[in-house]
């Protein structure tokens, strides 16, 4: 028997030691031309997330803003059920080189944002992936016993 409810889950972030704080990471954009930079993070539902609002900001080496957005890790797909799901979004278009993409919570002062922004995966995809990006729809673990082990 397979049990599935002990996992081992990754995902960058500042740590339970420093939720309100900020971080960045480089992305290197191998192809020659411009490509969808996608950003998968954790989120929480129903409201409030337990994750805080960021703003999320890439730029050139030289400092450049190549695009600036802002992401709320609030899931809405699953009603009133309390879920923890991954959400991706594009966050820039980015050409050929590398970059830093910068994260920064924002002072929202809402109750129950105690964990830190998580980062589960960053792909640097082809312009013809939106929303959603690779990662596809959402996953549904509960029914992961039916395959068998």
């Amino acid at each position: 028997s397979t049990n599935y409810d002990s996992h081992v889950v990754y995902a960058l972030s500042t740590g339970m030691d420093h939720p309100n704080s900020g971080g960045h990471i480089w992305v290197n954009n191998p192809f020659h031309g411009p490509r969808h930079l996608i950003l998968s993070y954790m989120t929480t539902g129903p409201a409030p997330s337990k994750y805080p609002t960021v703003d999320i900001t890439v730029e050139t080496l030289q400092g450049t803003v190549i695009n600036a957005t802002t992401l709320v890790p609030l899931t809405t797909l699953y009603e009133s059920k309390l879920v923890h799901a991954i959400k991706t979004s594009v966050v820039a278009t980015i050409p050929h080189g590398e970059f830093k993409l910068f994260w920064s919570r924002q002072d929202t002062g809402r109750l129950g944002e105690t964990r830190p922004f998580r980062i589960t995966a960053v792909q640097v995809v082809s312009t013809d992936v939106v929303e959603g990006g690779v990662m596809g729809p959402p996953a549904y673990f509960d029914s992961l016993g039916q395959f068998g082990p």
